[in-house]
């Protein structure tokens, strides 16, 4: 991909797109099923901290002076982090559901975790543990953006 993202002829929304459909979708196959560590984020971090590098044209010797988190802002791209948290808790919608859900070995597994050695976290006891923790700021920032993420949605 370094010839394509480095092509100053290339649009940039073109670059960036690319990136999120090419290089991002690969590394982020089964990412809903990692642990929400930044640690297990690193190793794809780094692939996408390139890219993005390769994009904005910088030099290779100043790749680690530069801050990923801004760029991909200012171009739209989420981070790796970002998007297992967003696949994980997606996934545990859908195991939530009043409906039942998934009708696979996953509703089963969710419904009855393996109990694991006493003190460790599963990835079930994980996933509700910090989904809870995220859900509690929900009624501060719910009034101010999730009616306007429900306009913009029904205009598409």
């Amino acid at each position: 991909m370094k010839p394509f993202l480095t092509d100053k002829h290339i649009p940039m929304l073109l670059k960036t797109h690319a990136v999120r459909n090419l290089i991002m979708s690969k590394m982020l196959y089964g990412a809903e099923w990692i642990g929400y560590l930044t640690t297990n984020a690193k190793p794809m971090e780094r692939v996408l901290k390139k890219a993005v590098y390769w994009m904005i044209g910088g030099k290779e010797r100043d790749i680690d002076g530069i801050d990923v988190f801004t760029l991909c802002w200012e171009l739209g791209i989420p981070t790796i982090e970002e998007e297992i948290h967003i696949r994980r808790t997606h996934l545990v919608a859908k195991l939530q559901r009043p409906d039942g859900g998934i009708k696979t070995w996953l509703a089963a597994l969710w419904q009855e975790p393996y109990g694991g050695v006493a003190g460790k976290k599963t990835w079930v006891t994980g996933s509700t543990s910090w989904l809870s923790m995220t859900l509690k700021w929900l009624p501060k920032y719910s009034k101010a953006y999730i009616p306007r993420y429900i306009e913009f949605c029904e205009e598409k």
